[in-house]
């Protein structure tokens, strides 16, 4: 009996597979617990249009971050920052803060996308990466100045 996984089974398969089963596994089982549905005709033509979609989908979120990781090659965003005498700084530049000045630009990131191993807490432009989703590069400039009093 073929049978189209509504989740995922450990011992079966993932979501939305089409599976060979045992007629009994299926009613005594996978039916019950709303693992599955019988694989008719229909049920099989709405699952292909369902994938269609949802490739569709993921192709127009993979070129909208696309085009964003092409405007952030293009941007430097400045902070200005309290220096102490030595050229460290008091304050410093995290994702956090990273992530509400591209907000200020209308380009919205999330700030687990941004590759920060530290807060920035010198003086001078720096480079950071980004990792949209889809495994999409990104880099954008950073420039660090001292607040003058």
């Amino acid at each position: 009996m073929k049978v189209i996984l509504l989740q995922d089974v450990p011992t079966l398969g993932r979501k939305n597979e089409v599976k060979e089963v045992s007629g009994g596994y299926a009613r005594n089982f996978l039916f019950p617990r709303k693992l599955a549905e019988s694989a008719t005709d229909a049920s099989l033509q709405a699952l292909a249009a369902k994938k269609a979609g949802q490739e569709e989908g993921r192709a127009q979120e993979e070129k909208k971050y696309r085009i964003a990781a092409e405007k952030l090659k293009n941007i430097t965003i400045s902070f200005r920052v309290k220096m102490g005498e030595k050229g460290k700084a008091f304050g410093s530049v995290g994702a956090a803060k990273i992530q509400e000045a591209l907000a200020s630009q209308g380009i919205e990131v999330e700030k687990d996308w941004i590759a920060l191993d530290e807060p920035i807490k010198t003086m001078g432009e720096k480079t950071v990466s980004l990792r949209f989703p889809h495994g999409i590069p990104g880099e954008i400039k950073i420039n660090v100045e001292s607040e003058t009093q």
